[in-house]
């Protein structure tokens, strides 16, 4: 679901879930990142590493998208 989605399902919700839908959406890409960061581990450890740029940019774009819903939580007032 992209960062957009997630963000207008947030402020959809009824209030009792609103925490719930952005935690769940929160979780998911935490776990993505830990995914990505470990198989870039993995890669550099056993010198595999063909493009970890890539890797990278994910993880910075990922973590973006973490904090437009932790923004949209903030401007809600929750």
């Amino acid at each position: 679901m992209s960062v957009h989605e997630a963000i207008d399902r947030y402020k959809e919700a009824p209030p009792e879930e609103k925490l719930d839908t952005l935690r769940t959406e929160l979780q998911s890409r935490a776990r993505l990142i830990k995914g990505y960061g470990e198989q870039l581990k993995q890669q550099y450890y056993s010198q595999q590493t063909s493009n970890p740029t890539v890797i990278v940019d994910w993880i910075i774009e990922t973590a973006d998208e973490m904090n437009k819903l932790l923004d949209a939580l903030h401007e809600s007032g929750e």
